[in-house]
């Protein structure tokens, strides 16, 4: 098991409830140029839990809570973006 903590909040993924924790979150249009290739559902988490200000940091910092990955990498599979999604439903808001 290469990345453990990746592989548990992947395997952990439930679609309905990030659907439902997600559509908490009002649409957000980001004004600055910004990476378009992040769902629109992570974004509109994103800017509400953490802020616009500094997801752009948060998203190119490594997480010790996904092994050292950056956020913006696990969006470039199924499995860091699920693993990704539960970490965001556990960020304090």
């Amino acid at each position: 098991m290469k990345y453990p903590a990746i592989n548990s909040l992947s395997n952990s993924y439930n679609e309905e409830y990030w659907n439902k924790f997600a559509s908490s979150f009002p649409s957000v249009e980001i004004k600055e140029n910004f990476n378009s290739n992040i769902p629109n559902d992570v974004l509109n988490a994103l800017v509400g839990i953490l802020g616009e200000s500094v997801i752009e940091q948060w998203l190119n910092t490594e997480l010790k809570l996904l092994d050292n990955k950056k956020a913006i990498d696990l969006m470039q599979s199924e499995k860091g973006l699920k693993a990704l999604k539960m970490l965001i439903i556990s960020l304090p808001n």
